[in-house]
């Protein structure tokens, strides 16, 4: 005697649901605040490191094993180059900000496909924050820097594994 039987699997296949500094889809757009800062203190390097913030908030994921990091070049903000390792140009001629990741003052890398891995500690909450801090550029002196309101930016993604 044969029968005949179906046999039904349903699921669902999803990346891991996770926020960054509290937002839980789209872009993340921040604004960060670099302070007021004379051309003086710029050329004098009296600039303060900033905190960004960047925390990646996935804990209601279970079996991720980390996230990984990568910045890219936005707009004309590129890397000032081997000079300023981890710096990026700004609007400002002669003006560039340091971006060092906060967990092991590494500088930032914007190399297309360099990735700074944050592995899970358990609690799926990773800090992927970096300090930013106003340099004067080499060959720039107090009478070539451009003064005003300063704009710069980076790309940031962010990979599961």
């Amino acid at each position: 005697l044969l029968t005949q039987a179906d046999f039904t699997i349903t699921g669902s296949v999803t990346i891991p649901t996770c926020s960054i500094n509290g937002i839980n889809s789209g872009d993340l757009s921040q604004t960060i605040d670099m302070g007021f800062y004379t051309a003086k203190d710029i050329v004098a390097g009296n600039t303060k490191k900033i905190d960004v913030p960047l925390i990646i908030n996935c804990a209601s994921y279970i079996g991720l094993n980390g996230v990984a990091l990568s910045m890219s070049q936005l707009g004309s903000y590129g890397p000032v180059g081997y000079s300023q390792l981890g710096a990026i140009k700004t609007n400002l001629k002669g003006v560039s900000i340091s971006l060092i990741w906060k967990d092991d003052n590494a500088p930032v890398d914007l190399t297309e496909g360099v990735e700074k891995t944050l592995e899970n500690n358990s609690s799926n909450i990773m800090d992927g924050s970096i300090q930013a801090k106003l340099l004067l550029m080499p060959t720039f002196s107090l009478d070539k820097i451009e003064k005003g309101f300063l704009r710069s930016g980076v790309n940031i993604a962010l990979r599961y594994y």
